[in-house]
Formats: structure tokens, C-alpha cells, sequence
């Protein structure tokens, strides 16, 4: 399961909290405007790293898992061909 638009949700989430402060500070909507798309545009790129970490660490867990299941039902393959040549061995003897 990858992460998807992990990036834009923090850069929302940075938005609506410079808005806030902005507001609460009394910013004057020029320095407000500048300072928002400054910050949006930040956390967009930051957000789009972590979100291509994450997704790279999810999808080498994904294929050592895979390799971990593939072994394993190899495992099995071998134990039940050998019980399989086994049986015919018993059978052919009787």
C-alpha cells in the first residue's frame, strides 16, 4: 500500500497554519500572499520526499515478504515431492 498525496496534504496542512498565524498577526495580504505560496511550495517538495521515501521502504518490505513466501512455498514443493516419491517408492515395493 503506497502513500498518495501524502504531499498535498501537508502542504495544506502548512497552508491553513501560516493563514492562521497570518491572520492573527495581522499580516497585510501582500506579505501574507508571499509568505503562503512560499510555504506551499516548501512543503509540496518536502511532502514529495518523504512520500517517495516511504513508498521506496514499503515496497522493498513488500518484495523481501514476497521472497520470504516464495521460499517458503519452494520449501513445501520439495517436502511434498519427497513425500510423493516416497509413496511411490512404498508402492511399487508392494
Amino acid at each position: 500500500m503506497h502513500l498518495k498525496n501524502f504531499n498535498l496534504v501537508m502542504m495544506l496542512v502548512a497552508g491553513i497554519i501560516v493563514g492562521v498565524i497570518g491572520i492573527v498577526l495581522s499580516y497585510s495580504l501582500e506579505r501574507l500572499m508571499f509568505t503562503l505560496m512560499f510555504v506551499l511550495v516548501i512543503f509540496f517538495f518536502i511532502g514529495s520526499l518523504i512520500q517517495g521515501q516511504v513508498n521506496r521502504i514499503i515496497d522493498q518490505t513488500e518484495k523481501k515478504e514476497r521472497a520470504k513466501e516464495i521460499a517458503e512455498l519452494e520449501e513445501e514443493a520439495k517436502e511434498l515431492a519427497t513425500v510423493e516419491d516416497n509413496r511411490e517408492m512404498t508402492d511399487t515395493q508392494q
